[in-house]
């Protein structure tokens, strides 16, 4: 298994990541027992990053993955943040951030995140068309009380390592600009063989449509 270093930070992970969402069920539906050996089996290949997220059957994918890692404490563990819609409400969004970040800790029986993202749809304006994941602004991002100043915090405390964004559904210019602030590591974006779009300018066509 080839390890690649992640840029400006001090992680080296596999090239392969395990991910636990609900599409692959093992970690959110699947038999205890199965999902210790498959975790052990995929450590002994070299796979060393595990991607999951509070949002993956409620928690449940988390406190699995935990539990299989217990004895493991070396892997890079990736997890999630989203901004819920009562937070925005409300103007809580720091405190809930936190919250859910201290829940995440618990649930995967670690002291630190090592790569936390953002679970929310990043737009100028907020939105609330889907329950599930709430669209946030750009001021809820970047101003006072707001998720930058949050990850920030929980950094300084050491509850996690480094901050990134799941980019997906972002609006393009807003992802472009955080990205060139410096002020996160990491960024998921989607990017596979149905849907490799990601890897092209965004003014240009797909060499397949040509």
């Amino acid at each position: 298994m080839r390890v690649v270093q992640v840029p400006s930070t001090d992680l080296q992970v596999s090239e392969i990541t395990f991910g636990t969402g609900i599409f692959a069920k093992l970690m959110v539906f699947g038999d205890p027992k199965d999902q210790d050996e498959t975790v052990e089996r995929a450590i002994e290949l070299g796979i060393n990053h595990f991607d999951t997220s509070p949002a993956y059957g409620a928690g449940a994918s988390e406190v699995n993955l935990g539990r299989a890692l217990r004895v493991h404490r070396g892997v890079v563990v990736t997890t999630k943040t989203p901004v819920s819609p009562e937070s925005l409400l409300t103007n809580t969004v720091a405190p809930a951030f936190r919250r859910s970040v201290e829940a995440s800790l618990l649930r995967l029986r670690r002291d630190a995140i090592d790569i936390l993202l953002l679970h929310s749809v990043l737009q100028f304006d907020r939105g609330f068309e889907r329950p599930s994941m709430a669209h946030i602004s750009v001021n809820d991002y970047w101003g006072t009380g707001g998720v930058l100043e949050a990850a920030d915090q929980l950094r300084q405390e050491g509850k996690i390592r480094y901050f990134g964004l799941a980019a997906h559904e972002n609006d393009p210019r807003i992802t472009k600009a955080i990205a060139a602030s410096g002020t996160i590591a990491v960024m998921n974006q989607q990017f596979n063989l149905v849907n490799p779009s990601a890897g092209f300018p965004a003014s240009g066509k797909h060499p397949s449509a040509e």
